[in-house]
């Protein structure tokens, strides 16, 4: 009884359509593997009408349904899922300037703006400044964000730890002088 009871909590069905034998595979118009997870990297957001929840009432028993409902456990990682989205969009776009801090940003920000209202040349608005916390942390931002292929500039400043981390970022090709 509790071997039965722990595979019906913890096994995940995985099935998986492949052609039968003497069958050639370009044939085969469907192929499909279905799972079932609590993890929001797992929940393809971007092809949420693919998405079905499971809920599991002792009453009416297993229910799935192409509706977001259920209790806080099944709706969890689809929450979780959209909220990573959301989070990555808004801090994130597809031409980044790394700066080392946040006043950095603040100072760049104000600059631009002021250039503004003259009518004058300022930073395009298709760049988004991103500041990395200190001169150490910029090298982990750049290779985050050139992960995501996104574009990205280094304003690096001229104190030591900069020059430092300038020479890492070419040394391992993130930026080109």
């Amino acid at each position: 009884m509790y071997r039965s009871a722990w595979r019906a909590k913890y096994m995940t069905l995985i099935v998986v359509k492949l052609p039968g034998p003497g069958r050639h595979r370009s044939r085969v118009e469907i192929n499909q593997i279905l799972y079932s997870t609590h993890s929001p990297f797992m929940v393809p957001t971007q092809a949420l009408e693919s998405v079905r929840t499971v809920n599991i009432v002792e009453d009416s028993g297993t229910t799935v349904t192409n509706d977001p409902s259920g209790d806080a456990r099944t709706l969890f990682p689809l929450q979780a899922a959209l909220g990573y989205d959301l989070a990555k969009s808004l801090f994130v776009g597809p031409n980044n300037l790394v700066v080392e801090g946040v006043t950095d940003l603040w100072i760049l920000s104000a600059v631009s703006a002021y250039l503004t209202e003259l009518d004058r040349t300022a930073l395009n608005d298709a760049l988004t400044i991103r500041p990395a916390g200190g001169a150490q942390k910029v090298s982990y931002m750049v290779a985050l964000l050139t992960s995501e292929s996104l574009n990205v500039l280094v304003l690096p400043d001229s104190e030591r730890d900069a020059k430092a981390t300038k020479t890492e970022l070419l040394k391992a090709k993130f930026i080109r002088e």
